[in-house]
């Protein structure tokens, strides 16, 4: 979910026709905060770093000695690899159109 979001905002605010801040240095400004409001919003959940969300599951092996989380590993790699292209598919297929038509109606 974080990387979906993340990379969502990213798409929104870096295209032109899409961004709602018009000031270069204010988009550059707003990736980092809003990475870091994504990372603590979703930071029980998952993690958008998949070598942090090792190092969680490694560390809480060793201190619980249950190592069963490691088996579903993939999933921090696999799982950021869906939401961004997910992302993209939806700014592509349902946003950018959506926005198009909200526009056209003012």
């Amino acid at each position: 979910m974080g990387s979906f979001l993340y990379t969502l905002f990213v798409l929104i605010i870096m295209n032109d026709n899409t961004t709602f801040v018009k000031s270069t240095f204010w988009n550059y400004c707003l990736i980092p905060i809003v990475f870091y409001i994504i990372r603590e919003a979703t930071y029980q959940i998952d993690s958008l770093n998949p070598a942090t969300s090792l190092a969680f599951q490694v560390f809480s092996g060793i201190k619980n000695d249950n190592w069963a989380p490691l088996q579903q590993y993939y999933l921090y790699i696999i799982g950021p690899i869906i939401g961004a292209i997910g992302s993209g598919v939806f700014y592509n297929y349902f946003y950018t159109p959506l926005l198009i038509r909200w526009k056209a109606k003012k």
